[in-house]
């Protein structure tokens, strides 16, 4: 019984205060988009990295025959 009326209590929340809800949800969803952002970004320069170490070893054992 005391799960429902939490989620009366919380859905007549929602439904009166629209404009926090909105809010609350859009800065979730950028918060998120942002972390994933920077992860796939680091992970890019990381694997950037690592290409251009391989290319740097390759052209210097090709330099030196």
């Amino acid at each position: 019984m005391q799960f429902l009326e939490s989620f009366r209590v919380a859905a007549n929340s929602l439904r009166t205060h629209k404009v926090r809800s909105f809010l609350t949800m859009l800065g979730i969803i950028i918060g998120v988009a942002s972390v994933i952002t920077v992860f796939a970004m680091a992970v890019s320069y990381t694997h950037l990295r690592a290409h251009e170490t391989v290319l740097d070893l390759v052209c210097r054992l090709l330099l030196e025959k």
